[in-house]
């Protein structure tokens, strides 16, 4: 069993989404830590180097165990982002992989 989980995921959007649904969609992540938890590490932002090929927003999560990912997944709050990006016509490109086997440099 995997004893650190990094889930990585890259929307893209059909069109460029506006201030107030930005502001919703980073709120929505916000609130995960105490809805959801089990994070060891939390990142979500927007691209700023404008080499993302349209894929403008990026997250981050790291599991401590592959109970916690477990829990996520169907997790409420997880599913009414979900919801709440799928409605707006997001694709997505979705990792996951084991820290344990991937190469890790400058740690």
């Amino acid at each position: 069993m995997a004893e650190s989980i990094q889930h990585l995921v890259l929307f893209h959007f059909p069109r460029q989404l506006t201030e107030d649904e930005e502001l919703e969609m980073f709120a929505q992540v916000q609130r995960w830590p105490e809805a959801i938890g089990g994070f060891s590490r939390l990142r979500f932002g927007r691209d700023v180097s404008g080499r993302s090929r349209g894929y403008d927003y990026a997250l981050l999560i790291e599991f401590g165990n592959q109970e916690a990912a477990e829990r996520y997944f169907p997790h409420p709050a997880h599913r009414a982002f979900a919801d709440w990006v799928h409605a707006r016509g997001s694709e997505e490109i979705v990792v996951d992989y084991d820290v344990r086997s991937s190469a890790v440099v400058g740690e």
